[in-house]
């Protein structure tokens, strides 16, 4: 949780001082943002009054090995004690202006572990980027009048500085992606270019899926001398059928005194094998 929280939309302006205090860190972490907290907390949230809605984002590189990223940080504080019922994960890529572009993925309603607005995410499954540049967006999902939510800002910058956006655009005209702190951009807490937050997962593409389990095939067992049901229970252990019947004198009554094919043949699963009985 962290300092002011400055709330910018159709509600105006309004601000709560509190305290610092930066969550640990989890094992994995990727990239990491989580310290030199500001005194502002910027507002992004989706609200059920979309003039209302603001998005902050914030970039990260992924280097030629890419990432597997199963979980997002968050410093962040409430207005009051009244917490968010969820929160919307997005990644973007990135634009030759360095700001927020295409949607790659997002994770909307996303459960969260909540501490007086630090949240803890765990994405399942992972978002696995490739080697580049990229954004991420973390939205609550908090009603008018059920409270307000800001994400807290960080006064050193890391790559690019953080990108914000709102239907009624911010304090500098930000109706699409904008330079958050940039005076000529959206205008919103100069002093603290960037946000405080990090992303956890393992270095590296994911591990491959395990092979499929080999095909079953049936392969014919010997039932030659076997009772009928038994015969045929054996079958179905060897992935194979009954197939015809057929009865023939023999003093091996109800015993199988030939099959086609031969033991040992390997046919498709399923495969029906013709079977003679022995009858009086």
């Amino acid at each position: 949780m962290g300092g002011v929280l400055r709330l910018l939309g159709a509600l105006g302006v309004s601000a709560l001082v509190v305290g610092i205090f930066l969550a640990p860190a989890h094992a994995g972490v990727l990239h990491d943002q989580y310290d030199n907290p500001g005194e502002i907390a910027t507002n992004s949230q989706n609200w059920d009054f979309d003039l209302l809605d603001s998005e902050l984002a914030d970039d990260f590189v992924v280097p030629a090995d890419g990432w597997t990223i199963s979980g997002v940080d968050v410093d962040g504080i409430y207005i009051d004690t009244r917490m968010a019922r969820s929160v919307n994960v997005r990644f973007y890529s990135n634009s030759p202006a360095d700001l927020p572009d295409t949607l790659l993925d997002e994770r909307l309603a996303q459960a969260m572990a909540d501490t007086e607005g630090d949240l803890v995410i765990d994405l399942s499954p992972p978002f696995v980027p490739h080697e580049g540049t990229y954004w991420v967006s973390v939205q609550v999902n908090q009603n008018l009048g059920e409270g307000q939510w800001g994400w807290v800002d960080r006064t050193v910058q890391s790559n690019a500085g953080a990108a914000f956006r709102s239907p009624i655009g911010g304090g500098g005209g930000c109706f699409d992606w904008g330079r958050r702190h940039e005076p000529d951009g959206c205008n919103v807490d100069p002093e603290a270019p960037d946000q405080v937050f990090r992303l956890r997962g393992t270095a590296g593409p994911p591990p491959p899926p395990p092979p499929p389990p080999p095909t079953l095939r049936c392969r014919v067992p010997r039932v030659i001398g076997l009772h009928l049901r038994r015969a045929k229970t054996v079958l179905v252990r060897s992935n194979c059928r009954a197939g015809a019947v057929r009865r023939s004198r023999s003093h091996r009554v109800g015993r199988v005194i030939g099959q086609s094919p031969r033991p040992g043949v390997v046919r498709p699963r399923g495969f029906r094998v013709a079977l003679v009985v022995g009858r009086r």
